[in-house]
């Protein structure tokens, strides 16, 4: 690979003596973490997990990136082609439904190398091609007849958005005719068992909901339904996780919580009978201490989770509703479904219970593992 073209960023490098672009890179695959992943998609994940490899480095490097130790190219270890179609038969004999490629478009003609590899040892599982959109469509093009399905992002429609968080005032454009590759090599969907079992062949467009971009969003959807109709399944992620650069980007999680308590106060004066202000300030309190609480929110939620990714710590469904029921304490005619218990602990709590709960997870393991000098 003497001139590196592979993504829009054009490097234009000699990875293959050791030059690195934007990507971060040689022509050495890197490899951070290949294991059963059980958190994408039902269709993708199944009971028996996704097969993901998830390849270090990135081009796009998002201010709100929740594995950026993996993007950065900190994380990962160097094997061979012949290693990596190893570690797809390995996935498989595991029992994955699929093999994913994570963040995989700086290796693709390494990685066409390898599923062949694999699949003349008898790989059979399908390919999932999990990528940012921010692909050259050739580089797409030349995965025809390699991946089955394909899990792309749409990050942003708004040109400015993509240029101040992704680095890529030129990621919407580049998005849609990327997608747009993909579809024309899935087709419609297919399903092992109708819509409610294991995706075959197809595409699943994510769109991660970003703190005070709903317009934003709603013209990413907008596009896609007018654009593919029911050609595509769509995603909506809400997991907006921003570790490392908050403090140069805060505009998103500290407004939101900001909004969230100030909403909290509104709902509490409202039933006294007093204004916001006159209430907090019958607490001793003003807007600018209301603010400093959720900045203090935000620390905390950014601290647990940081440390929950790096000691592999995880929130079940079962001990979740659990914290709710143990927490909110319902009487015998509230309604105790899920989303009817989140909407009473934000309103009651102004903070959000996940994250909440995610906190007294990671204060019990330190509790339990640190050593105090």
């Amino acid at each position: 690979m003497k001139i590196c073209t592979l993504c829009p960023r054009m490097c234009a490098v000699d990875r293959k003596s050791g030059e690195r672009g934007i990507c971060g890179q040689t022509t050495e695959i890197k490899v951070a973490r290949a294991a059963l992943h059980f958190w994408e998609e039902p269709c993708i994940s199944g009971e028996m997990g996704s097969g993901a490899v998830f390849f270090s480095g990135c081009v796009l490097h998002c201010v709100f990136c929740q594995n950026e130790n993996i993007a950065n190219g900190t994380a990962g270890k160097v094997i061979s082609t012949e290693r990596l179609g190893e570690i797809f038969l390995e996935l498989q004999e595991k029992g994955a439904n699929n093999i994913n490629l994570v963040t995989p478009g700086q290796f693709v003609p390494q990685i066409i190398k390898a599923v062949e590899l694999a699949r003349n040892q008898n790989l059979k599982i399908p390919i999932v091609y999990n990528t940012s959109s921010y692909e050259n469509v050739d580089t797409i093009r030349s995965l025809e007849g390699i991946v089955d399905i394909y899990l792309p992002d749409f990050k942003y429609f708004d040109t400015a958005l993509s240029a101040k968080y992704s680095h890529a005032p030129d990621y919407p454009a580049v998005a849609k005719a990327a997608i747009a590759e993909m579809v024309r090599q899935t087709g419609a969907a297919v399903f092992e068992n109708g819509e409610d079992s294991l995706m075959k062949r197809g595409t699943i467009v994510r769109h991660l909901i970003l703190p005070g971009c709903t317009k934003d969003s709603k013209a990413v959807l907008k596009y896609l339904h007018e654009t593919y109709e029911n050609q595509i399944y769509i995603s909506i992620m809400h997991q907006f996780t921003p570790l490392s650069n908050v403090k140069k980007y805060p505009e998103g999680s500290r407004k939101q919580a900001y909004k969230d308590q100030k909403r909290s106060y509104q709902v509490f004066a409202k039933v006294s009978g007093q204004s916001y202000e006159e209430f907090i300030g019958a607490l001793g309190q003003t807007d600018e201490d209301i603010q400093s609480s959720a900045d203090d929110q935000v620390k905390a939620r950014m601290t647990a989770k940081t440390i929950a990714i790096k000691e592999g710590l995880t929130l079940s469904d079962a001990d979740y509703e659990r914290f709710l029921l143990a927490f909110l304490e319902p009487e015998e005619e509230e309604d105790k479904t899920l989303k009817a218990m989140e909407k009473r602990y934000l309103e009651e709590q102004s903070c959000y219970p996940r994250d909440d709960m995610l906190i007294e997870l990671v204060k019990e393991y330190l509790g339990k593992n640190s050593k105090m000098k």
